[in-house]
């Protein structure tokens, strides 16, 4: 399930560009958070994003009484990048307050990539890639708030 939702398109570059994405992640993360907790948290947004997602087509196959909504293959891919991105701006929150590109603060960063997520999804009629984001980013924001 969990490599279903990185790689989801079975291409050559969708696999080698998930795999390089990562490698990069976790050598930013992992010196910081360990090796353990760096799972946890690739797992637990990955997981619990599907789980949402096939919550999410369950209500709405009976606001709707369609089959084809329980048939239809969700794109859950967003959500360990984005889970990934909250963490990050987590760990980098006890730093000084750096800016990206001059002007956006590190901290607005996932609210950025969700709204930047939510206009692509609007104008590519995806509207799951943008329910995966949102699931990615609140079970990781709530990993780090509750736990």
């Amino acid at each position: 399930m969990i490599s279903w939702c990185l790689f989801e398109l079975i291409a050559f570059f969708s696999i080698l560009f998930a795999c390089l994405y990562i490698l990069i992640a976790a050598q930013l993360l992992e010196p910081t958070l360990g090796s353990r907790e760096f799972l946890r948290i690739y797992l637990m947004s990955g997981f619990f994003t599907n789980v949402f997602v096939w919550i999410f087509a369950f209500i709405m196959y009976l606001l709707t009484q369609n089959e084809l909504i329980i048939y239809r293959h969700f794109t859950t891919t967003k959500s360990i990048s984005t889970g990934l991105i909250v963490t990050y701006v987590y760990v980098m929150k006890n730093f000084q307050s750096r800016k990206i590109c001059g002007f956006i603060k590190l901290r607005h960063l996932p609210f950025y990539i969700i709204l930047i997520n939510a206009i692509i999804s609007f104008f590519s009629m995806k509207c799951d890639s943008f329910l995966s984001s949102i699931c990615g980013f609140a079970v990781v924001y709530c990993y780090f708030r509750f736990i």
